[in-house]
């Protein structure tokens, strides 16, 4: 039986979610977030953004292709392997597809005005 457009009723879907993780799934707004993120070389976004983020999970976009999904963090620190801040921002963008690893954690206990960078 052909569905109301000619097509095969109950056709699988061959176009438009592809392969994309998203990692944040589940993950609701405004929760503190620790973000393992990872830019292959050779892309056209910025490799220098590799690296550990935590941050306040302020956005979440869904595109039709995996490059085209992001979320976004509010003060955002940006962490080496020990823990300790290498930087601060207020805004930060993630390609969901770089993303290797998400998880909640708990935010730190000082304010974002008072948190030292080490470098």
């Amino acid at each position: 039986m052909s569905g109301p457009m000619g097509g095969t009723a109950g056709a699988t879907r061959v176009v438009g979610k592809g392969q994309r993780r998203l990692l944040t799934k589940g993950i609701k707004m405004g929760s503190y977030v620790a973000i393992s993120y990872r830019v292959p070389i050779k892309q056209e976004v910025d490799e220098n953004d590799t690296g550990h983020y935590e941050g306040k999970l302020c956005d979440k976009r869904i595109g039709g292709q995996d490059r085209e999904s992001y979320i976004e963090l509010k003060e955002v620190l940006k962490v080496d392997i020990d823990g300790n801040v290498l930087g601060k921002e207020k805004n930060k963008r993630l390609i969901d597809a770089f993303i290797e690893e998400c998880k909640v954690i708990e935010k730190r206990a000082e304010s974002f005005d008072e948190i030292k960078t080490m470098a």
